[in-house]
């Protein structure tokens, strides 16, 4: 049986809204997406069905599918609010797409999908809050379901190495918010935020593992070309191809 988490405070609706609003400036955004870009261009041509775990409101979902014209997309989320959000925000580009309510910490969670192998599964920030052994069981799943050849890019929060590097990356992420919100014109400060976000709800609910740790996971599982393609400070790009040929 799957470990409990308190993940599910993700549910809550002012808790989602108010990260998925700050990810769309996520310090490193743009390499990221630049780096998710590049593999996806190794994969072959033409449109893909891509699976997008714990897709929030649609944003990555959006963003791979803008790289190949086409493509079929799905987006799978435990949060009722969050797949409210992709729905409204895909409308206008891919009124198309599949949306699951369905958790990926509940082991039922592929039979909930069309009958489709992807070529491609994503996930933004959303696996690190499942205990160590439900992330090994849902990259398990994931290898399952793709296509032989197909891709896993994991856009993750991950743990750092040493306390050290973890209290850097607290102190960068409280400077990163007062930016954003004095940019919008909100009055923010930077010792309180960062005693905000080491208090919050956030905060409690990640279940943080070394990339190098969920890199032999990937590799255990038989994907590979596995890699930490990027990383800043606790936000990281792991990536696996599953062997075979499409």
């Amino acid at each position: 049986m799957p470990q409990a988490t308190d993940w599910k405070v993700w549910q809550q609706p002012d808790v989602a809204r108010a990260f998925t609003q700050r990810r769309k400036t996520m310090p490193g955004q743009e390499l990221q997406r630049d780096m998710m870009a590049w593999l996806i261009s190794r994969l072959p041509a033409g449109p893909l069905a891509i699976l997008d775990l714990g897709c929030g409101d649609g944003f990555l979902l959006a963003e791979a599918l803008s790289l190949r014209p086409g493509s079929q997309g799905i987006g799978l989320d435990g949060s009722p609010d969050m797949i409210k959000q992709a729905r409204i925000a895909l409308a206008p580009i891919r009124p198309e797409v599949m949306l699951v309510h369905a958790d990926f910490n509940d082991p039922t969670w592929p039979t909930r999908l069309p009958p489709v192998a992807p070529d491609l599964v994503i996930s933004g920030f959303a696996i690190h809050h499942s205990e160590d052994d439900q992330k090994r069981a849902v990259y398990t799943a994931v290898h399952a379901l793709l296509k032989p050849g197909g891709l896993f890019i994991n856009l993750e929060h991950v743990a750092s190495a040493t306390p050290l590097g973890e209290e850097l990356f607290e102190e960068m992420w409280a400077q990163w918010v007062v930016a954003v919100e004095t940019s919008a014109g909100r009055e923010a400060q930077y010792e309180q935020t960062l005693a905000n976000h080491r208090a919050s709800p956030e905060k409690a609910s990640n279940r943080l593992a070394p990339p190098e740790v969920q890199l032999q996971w990937l590799r255990n599982i038989g994907f590979q070309h596995v890699d930490c393609y990027f990383r800043y400070h606790e936000l990281a790009l792991l990536a696996g191809y599953k062997r075979g040929e499409p």
